[in-house]
Parts: structure tokens; C-alpha cells; sequence
């Protein structure tokens, strides 16, 4: 597997609070939250976490993935109930093996896979505006600009314990996986983003082509992508 990830802090931001780690079969992205530098301390903690308990990890993947975000969670949340009260995270996990992806995930960041010029979703947002979505009472355009778009319904650190969702997708011949923060498709339309990976000639030149077309486009959050390829 070939795979590039690139951050960047924006043109808004001050501060990073985006981390994100790429080894082996193994791909993490993390986007913090808190402000004081808390957001970057939890997103890197979560995600130091995760790498400690999966970077070799073989067997019951869904058994690992939930099991290290528990972990993550119960991390976090220790530190968020000292000087750091408020803080926590988006987590997603992914592991690529013998064609399948198996991913971990909680928050807002999200996971496509490009297949055939087109970018598929594979994880549910946990946010206000994706519940509203489900329940009919606004439609895909009004979700766009909603005055609440950011507010996330589930996060690492902020209860005792919290539900992450597990996803396995099998990969074709010619998929490209991407995992990006809200930076990211706050910015970037999913059609501009199968757009930009399709041409792209790399996994680090699509990389870059994305972080600069959310910057082109206000960057008004950190960005971070994960770009994979080449599974077979």
C-alpha cells in the first residue's frame, strides 16, 4: 500500500489541532477540539493511543478497532477532567488488509473511498446536522450552510465511554482510499474531491491538490488528508 497524509493549519486557525499517523497497514486521522492547545493535545493522544495497541495488530479487527477506542476515549477523557476540561476528539481508524478496509470511527471526520470518479462515503457523520438529515428535517442543501453544522454529536474524551461505529468495505482494483477532517469537505465539494484524487498522478500530489483547494477556498479550518492506494 502507497499512502501520503498532509496538515495544515489554514488560513484561519492560529493553532493545529488535526493529527494523523500512516504505517504499515495502519491510517489514523484525529481532529481536536477545546481551544488553550487542548484540541492538539487530544487529537495527538488519541491517536499515540490507537497506534500503540494496533500498528502490528493481527486477528478480530473489529474486536481491536472498538477496543482501541475505548482505550483512546478513557485516555482523553482522564486528562479532559483536570486543566483540560472540554477537550476531545474525532477519531478514524482504518486497516487495510488482504482487500478489505476495517475502520473505527467517531465524530465528523470522514472516510471515502474514490471508485470510478466518484467519492464514496463510508462513514456517518455524528453530527447535529446529519440527525436532522436522517429524521427529513432538512434536505442536502439546507445542510450546507446550517447555522449548526459543526456542533458533533459524539467525540473522544468528553463522556466516560463512547460508541464508535465499525465499518468493513472491500477495495477493488483502481480504489484510492481518503480520510480527511472537516477542513477538508467544509471546503471541498465530494465531487471536487474524486475530481482532484482521480487526476492526481500520486497519493502525495493528491494530497497536496486537496489541502491547497480548501485553502484556495477559505481555508477556514485545519486540513488534513490520508490518501491511499495501490492495496493489491
Amino acid at each position: 500500500m502507497y499512502f501520503a497524509g498532509k496538515t495544515d493549519k489554514g488560513k484561519v486557525r492560529e493553532n493545529n489541532e488535526d493529527f494523523f499517523f500512516t504505517g504499515g497497514k495502519l491510517l489514523v486521522i484525529a481532529d481536536g477540539m477545546g481551544g488553550h492547545n487542548a484540541g492538539e493535545v487530544a487529537s495527538k493522544m488519541a491517536v499515540d493511543t490507537v497506534v500503540s495497541l494496533l500498528e502490528n495488530a493481527e486477528g478480530d479487527y473489529e474486536k481491536l478497532l472498538i477496543e482501541s477506542i475505548a482505550e483512546a476515549n478513557k485516555n482523553v477523557f482522564e486528562m479532559a477532567s483536570g486543566e483540560r476540561e472540554g477537550m476531545g476528539t474525532t477519531i478514524d481508524i482504518g486497516i487495510c488488509d488482504s482487500g478489505k478496509l476495517y475502520l473505527g470511527h467517531v465524530g465528523d471526520s470522514r472516510v471515502y473511498v474514490i471508485r470510478n470518479n466518484a467519492a464514496v462515503k463510508i462513514t456517518e457523520d455524528h453530527s447535529y446536522v446529519e440527525m436532522l438529515l436522517k429524521k427529513g428535517e432538512i434536505t442536502p442543501e439546507e445542510a450546507e450552510n446550517y447555522p449548526m453544522k459543526n456542533m458533533i454529536t459524539r467525540a473522544i474524551g468528553v463522556g466516560k465511554e463512547v460508541e464508535g461505529d465499525f465499518y468493513e468495505f472491500s477495495l477493488e482494483a483502481g480504489d484510492k482510499i481518503l480520510f480527511c477532517t472537516d477542513g477538508l469537505t467544509n471546503m471541498v465539494s465530494d465531487e471536487e474531491i474524486a475530481d482532484i484524487v482521480g487526476k492526481s498522478e500520486s497519493a502525495e500530489k493528491a494530497a497536496s491538490a486537496l489541502v491547497e483547494r480548501a485553502n484556495a477556498a477559505g481555508g477556514k479550518d485545519n486540513i488534513t488528508v490520508i490518501v491511499a492506494e495501490e492495496f493489491f
